[in-house]
């Protein structure tokens, strides 16, 4: 048997232009019928494939996956190429175990089938990938089969992405969680054909699901006795005009509708505009205003690193300071604890000297003419103090200008004492009178010549 592990298309898409619709990108196969343990794969590329081989070589087999793929038990015919009893050789159960011949053991004994694969040993896959070259979509459908307790069981698998079974059915495990496995893997796992086939339909855009049976009606065909009967069994569906007529009816009541909320939905966003607009910018001063309050809020602490750094130097500036004074107050208080020490031996010295001794009678009789100094500055203060209410605004700072007032104080004196002793020997009103102008006069007299000072 020859074998189909590879079966490239020559002509691709893009030379030949891209043609609408899903079309068959890629078939794989493991463990089904005669390719067993390897991966098999039909790289049909989205063109029409030719399938050719000699007798034996797998064609129907691989047909055959693409029916169990798309087609439901009920409708399905294995083998239909080769026509009459050979038809009922064939199904699932053969296909998984993998039958390739039959043997008898004697000419009286009934002929046994031989089969590649064991129950309970690895299953056998399925799968198929379409693409949708317009629209770049991929649609996988897979099937895993095993047989338990001799009844094929199936697993129905559905991808809205291209899928092989190289990457995305190994390292499965055990039975039991194969379908927790593959959903985790991003398949849509189903226990029935019903619901696969109506995803199936659903991704693939096709009509309906009897477009599926109409595809096993077609595979290798030989002759159609009746084309309308054909037609019309396997390609229409039957259909209530009635009915059709009513649902048309209501669906262009519904799209008038919808085409009336449409324009009142019109107008309500042209009426909106202004408001969104306005929202729009009311959102970008919100934002703004978060903004610049999230930077007054951070002032305090961006002041206060600011300030933690220049603290931080003035503090070692200050430290270095304090350091060094230190290093100085020490390097004072020892050389005055050195001068203290020659202070007092110094003094010692002095006490036990006769030099000493007369330093200190020296210094008791400055002490004594300090005082006496400090007596005569406040008599002087005095009696510069006196001669200013006398009017004389002069300071007296050399002795012979104090020698001259004095004596010109005492002739003042005499003058001023002969005046008052004649005023007393007049009569007593008289006396009083002339007493007090001749005292006013004189006053007014010597004031003015001791303002102008003695000539």
């Amino acid at each position: 048997m020859s074998n189909l592990n590879s079966m490239p298309v020559p002509a691709t898409a893009s030379s030949l232009g891209v043609s609408p619709g899903f079309r068959l990108h890629r078939l794989e196969v493991r463990n089904w019928g005669t390719f067993d343990q390897h991966i098999h794969i039909l790289d049909a590329g989205g063109r029409t494939a030719l399938l050719i081989g000699e007798n034996g070589s797998g064609k129907s087999t691989l047909v055959d996956a693409l029916l169990t793929l798309l087609v439901p038990k009920a409708k399905r015919n294995y083998n239909l190429s080769a026509g009459g009893a050979k038809k009922k050789e064939r199904d699932e159960k053969t296909y998984v175990l993998g039958a390739y011949g039959s043997q008898s053991e004697s000419e009286e004994s009934r002929a046994q089938t031989k089969f590649l694969r064991k129950a309970g040993g690895q299953p056998s896959i399925l799968l198929a990938c379409f693409v949708n070259a317009a629209t770049c979509e991929a649609v996988s459908l897979a099937q895993i089969l095993w047989l338990q307790e001799d009844d094929v069981k199936k697993l129905f698998l559905v991808s809205r992405r291209e899928r092989c079974i190289s990457q995305d059915f190994e390292g499965l495990g055990e039975s039991r969680t194969w379908k927790k496995t593959l959903r985790n893997r991003g398949f849509e796992v189903e226990d029935s054909f019903t619901e696969y086939a109506e995803k199936a339909v659903l991704y693939l855009r096709m009509q309906s699901v009897t477009t599926l049976a109409l595809f096993s009606q077609t595979v290798a065909i030989k002759e159609i006795t009746h084309v309308s009967t054909f037609i019309r069994d396997h390609m229409l569906e039957r259909l209530d005009s009635k009915d059709l007529v009513d649902r048309l009816e209501r669906h262009y009541q519904d799209l008038k509708n919808c085409w009336e909320a449409i324009q009142d939905a019109k107008k309500q966003l042209q009426f909106l505009e202004p408001i969104v607009q306005k929202a729009k910018d009311i959102s970008l001063c919100n934002e703004r205003l978060r903004e610049a309050s999230e930077l007054r809020d951070a002032l305090p602490a961006f002041f206060a690193m600011q300030l933690k750094g220049l603290l931080t130097t003035e503090l070692t500036w200050l430290g270095e300071q304090i350091q060094a004074l230190d290093a100085e107050i020490h390097a004072l208080t020892t050389r005055r604890a050195e001068l203290e020490q020659q202070r007092f031996s110094l003094k010692q010295a002095i006490d036990n000297d006769e030099v000493g001794k007369e330093l200190t009678r020296i210094q008791e009789e400055l002490n004594s003419v300090r005082q006496s100094e400090e007596q005569r500055r406040s008599l002087a203060k005095q009696y510069q103090s006196c001669i200013t209410d006398l009017g004389l605004k002069e300071e007296i700072t050399d002795e012979p200008r104090f020698l001259e007032l004095r004596q010109w104080a005492e002739s003042e004196q005499a003058e001023q004492s002969k005046i008052i002793t004649a005023a007393a020997k007049r009569p007593s009103r008289n006396r009083n009178l002339l007493s007090c102008e001749k005292t006013t006069k004189v006053w007014k007299t010597s004031s003015s010549r001791f303002a102008k000072g003695p000539t």
